[in-house]
């Protein structure tokens, strides 16, 4: 990659890192005297579908202007 314009790049294997999150995310309700979100929940029913479809992320920042930076984050879903 010969980009000039490149200020950060960093990938992930999204599937396996969201389910970890999705338990630190209940721990900290529980933490913050929060309900918890039901198992059965359309959010988490959601993103448990959508856990095993997800492939590889990369997010990319670039310096597109003198003062101005874009953000694309992009991911090779499996099909």
């Amino acid at each position: 990659m010969r980009r000039t314009n490149l200020v950060y790049y960093d990938w992930e294997v999204t599937g396996p890192r969201l389910q970890p999150s999705l338990q630190v995310a209940q721990t900290t309700r529980l933490i913050t005297r929060h309900p918890q979100l039901s198992l059965d929940s359309a959010g988490l029913t959601w993103l448990g579908a959508m856990i095993p479809r997800l492939g590889t992320s990369a997010t990319i920042i670039t310096r597109t202007g003198p003062a101005e930076l874009t953000l694309r984050r992009v991911n090779s879903a499996t099909p």
